[in-house]
């Protein structure tokens, strides 16, 4: 099994009927995948991808971080217990403390006997952090489309992507409804609903990281940028959704 922790970059897997994960924020994956399975995966033109990969057997998670004193979420169990038939993955943002730690290590000095201690001192701080992030985690269920379903899913999912504002949502609905690309039924106007926060809040918060750390933006400029009304509300927005504050991404960067 593997820790994957993500600093930059921009790449797609195709694990889902649904939509491809889309591995473009800082953000830690999870992934084991059996013997004999494949998967397509493709990067963005010129995305730099910056990450660290720690490949680890499941009996060594099992014994030196899943012990019967440690209350262990089931998502996190069961990548230790046996090796899965098909591909188990598991996305989490990252925090500010393993965005540092992981930038440390990619950024090392060190070199020889030395610089092998200090990665593995680093490495083992990141499975912790890694292991602890998983306390936050609740359950939650997975959804089924039919295929009629998914195809309406993904043109309303194409219409949102072309229109950025806070309030899409009733603007995109209607006009779908109205041009006859997607007829709603009650559980398919819940399904383009969560679809529609998903979609938007990924989106909002991409650009964001992008014009901090590519532009060097001030907060209240980005804030502004992506649609947010206070500065405080998108900041509050971004620690949710990446597990850092918008300036930890600025101090990262000016160090680098």
């Amino acid at each position: 099994m593997q820790f994957n922790f993500k600093i930059s970059g921009d790449m797609s897997l195709a694990v889902s009927r649904t939509e491809p994960l889309r591995w473009n924020r800082p953000s830690l994956l999870v992934w084991a995948q059996p013997t004999g399975v494949d998967i397509s995966e493709w990067t963005a033109p010129s995305a730099r991808e910056r990450f660290i990969i720690i490949s680890i057997r499941p009996e060594f998670l099992a014994e030196h971080f899943l012990t019967s004193s440690v209350d262990v979420p089931e998502q996190l169990r069961a990548f230790a217990a046996t090796m899965p038939e098909k591909i188990n993955f598991c996305q989490r943002p990252l925090s500010a403390q393993t965005f540092d730690v992981a930038t440390r290590l990619i950024n090392s000095k060190f070199t020889g006997p030395l610089g092998l201690v200090y990665t593995e001192a680093l490495a083992l701080e990141l499975l912790c952090c890694a292991v602890g992030s998983f306390a936050s985690i609740s359950g939650a269920p997975s959804e089924e489309y039919t295929d009629r379903e998914l195809r309406c899913l993904h043109a309303a999912r194409s219409a949102l992507m072309r229109q950025f504002g806070a309030c899409a949502y009733d603007h995109q609905a209607c006009a779908l409804r109205r041009d006859g690309q997607i007829n709603f039924d009650s559980g398919l106007q819940g399904g383009f609903r969560r679809d529609h926060i998903r979609v938007q809040l990924r989106c909002r918060m991409r650009h964001a990281l992008t014009l901090m750390r590519d532009q060097s933006w001030s907060v209240a400029k980005v804030s502004e940028a992506v649609g947010y009304s206070h500065p405080t509300s998108f900041t509050t927005a971004f620690r949710r959704h990446f597990g850092m504050r918008p300036i930890d991404v600025r101090r990262v960067k000016l160090r680098e």
